[in-house]
């Protein structure tokens, strides 16, 4: 179900670190590694679990706090890592697509069930695609994660500069309540919000355009 941008706002840095995670089951999407015991849902103590290991990760010096800075290194690290995941999924596409092997993916050559149509790729109307405009493309599409301060703000209740692990807690109180829609105690598949525009992913199908 469809939840507002306002819950991913108040996420902050989880729903940010929750897609880094190398997807277990389509069907969890980000999500899977919570479900610790894959009878697809999320408990309150796989939820809380999961919180917790992204806490130590964002934690790096390990002193039970959390500044900005920790969490601006996490983003970077974050970016860098997507920016060679567009750099392996275009050339994964060029190896598909480009049929003559010249480096380029012409109209014809184009994938009629692409999520991008030529046109919007072709940025230099030359005719042809190249890795470096597709690549260009995804950015674009995807967007750079902004300096997060919206999202520190929020977890930082005490605006001390720092956020410690009570209120890091609380936030999870708050997300875990919003998306347990139900109140069963679980967050059910259907109960997670929605990463991306193009639906998931079929299990074994290379994506046309990732």
């Amino acid at each position: 179900m469809k939840k507002s941008n306002r819950l991913m706002l108040l996420s902050g840095v989880v729903g940010l670190m929750l897609t880094a995670v190398t997807t277990a089951f389509a069907e969890m999407g980000p999500w899977a590694d919570a479900d610790a015991n894959k009878d697809g849902s999320i408990d309150r103590t796989e939820f809380d679990d999961e919180r917790a290991v992204h806490f130590k990760n964002l934690d790096t010096d390990a002193d039970g706090l959390v500044t900005d800075a920790e969490m601006q290194a996490f983003r970077d690290a974050h970016h860098a890592e997507m920016e060679g995941k567009h750099g392996d999924m275009s050339a994964k596409f060029l190896k598909r697509f480009d049929t003559d092997s010249d480096g380029k993916v012409t109209e014809a050559e184009w994938p009629k069930d692409g999520r991008m149509t030529f046109a919007e790729v072709d940025t230099n109307t030359d005719g042809a695609v190249t890795a470096e405009e597709l690549g260009n493309m995804r950015k674009m599409r995807d967007g750079k994660p902004g300096d997060g301060k919206d999202g520190f703000a929020r977890l930082d209740t005490d605006k001390d500069g720092k956020v410690s692990a009570a209120e890091w807690n609380t936030l999870g109180d708050k997300m875990f309540a919003r998306l347990d829609d139900n109140k069963d105690g679980k967050i059910a598949e259907d109960e997670l919000p929605k990463h991306g525009k193009h639906g998931k992913k079929q299990p074994g199908v290379e994506p046309v355009l990732p």
